[in-house]
């Protein structure tokens, strides 16, 4: 009788195990991530789903948007991030490898991996795949070797000699800031020094220049505006469009995963590498109708902040403040 429960005990653990892993394959191809939520999503116990969590999902986004900029290391956005009170798996504080592990899972911009293999998620994006592929860049940039720091001037690397073509470097004498051509190419240049205020001078002299009247300024904003209410038309087709490829990425995953399955067509590894790129486009045209959405008239946008700066030109030239000004 011991034998005969112990063998139930085992058939009752195996099975038990081979209907979890079924499930989890289940669940990854209808898109849902079988496993614990990371930072940011919670995980649903009735639908068995992965939800966005209200508390957390602001400070990933934070987290993010921030690092994008190329301002913050990780470790100072990891100790804001504990300072706001995120925390991690076991309520633990975010250690920079939590923060770094948080920064480039794709999960957050709407897929997953599982064992090499892209997967497109049906959970809500906390991010698009651009402001990803920012953070991406940014961080394989900091992986380089650290060049030598060099004195912060508010207009280094902002201008050219006119003679010679060289850059125009900065250096402090005698308390002052002063402008002189680096002379890399022609030794001989004949530009001299220029003291950093007189160059504040003359931009903010050439600004007020190109700085645009309020009158012509609220006239142009106005005929955008009345142009942006009669562009929905514009909009409706660019949503058509974005659908109407977004379908045919679908029918071309399907066809690519009848070709790899039943007839074999290429290995694994081109099959996961053409799969990731199809979800890939997939997921920016997501992006795309997301965009569309929330903000139809969102092309109008920059002209307009164009124009409120052009206007707006004059004033921050009076102020002479140089980090303004460059």
């Amino acid at each position: 009788m011991l034998n005969l429960a112990f063998g139930q005990s085992t058939y009752y653990s195996d099975s038990l195990s081979i209907n979890i892993r079924r499930g989890q394959k289940q669940k990854i191809k209808e898109g849902v991530w079988p496993f614990k939520a990371p930072p940011g999503y919670l995980n649903e116990p009735k639908l068995r789903t992965i939800v966005v969590d209200p508390e957390k999902a602001s400070l990933v986004q934070w987290t993010f948007e921030s690092y994008a900029t190329g301002k913050y290391p990780i470790i100072q956005i990891a100790a804001t991030l504990n300072a706001k009170g995120m925390r991690g798996s076991r309520n633990k504080l975010i250690s920079f490898s939590t923060c770094q592990r948080l920064l480039t899972n794709p999960f957050y911009y709407g897929v997953f991996y599982i064992r090499g293999e892209i997967h497109q998620g049906t959970h809500e994006p906390l991010i698009t795949k651009e402001l990803f592929d920012s953070v991406q860049r940014v961080m394989r940039g900091r992986s380089k070797a650290n060049s030598i720091r060099l004195k912060s001037y508010v207009y280094r690397g902002l201008f050219h000699c006119d003679e010679c073509g060289c850059g125009v470097t900065m250096e402090t004498q005698k308390g002052h800031n002063y402008l002189r051509c680096t002379k890399r190419v022609i030794t001989n240049c004949s530009q001299p020094y220029l003291r950093e205020e007189s160059m504040t001078q003359q931009i903010a002299d050439a600004l007020i220049c190109v700085s645009l009247p309020d009158d012509v300024a609220d006239r142009m904003i106005g005929q955008i505006e009345a142009e942006r209410d009669s562009s929905k038309n514009v909009i409706e087709d660019a949503k058509h469009k974005a659908r109407k490829e977004i379908s045919q990425l679908d029918r071309k995953l399907d066809r690519l995963t009848v070709a790899y399955l039943d007839a074999g067509a290429f290995s694994a590894a081109e099959f996961r590498k053409r799969k990731e790129e199809s979800i890939g486009k997939k997921r920016t045209l997501l992006d795309t109708l997301v965009s569309l959405d929330e903000g139809e008239n969102q092309r109008f946008e920059p002209v307009i902040r164009f124009l409120n700066g052009s206007k707006q030109m004059k004033y921050v030239a009076s102020r002479g403040n140089p980090k303004e000004l460059r």
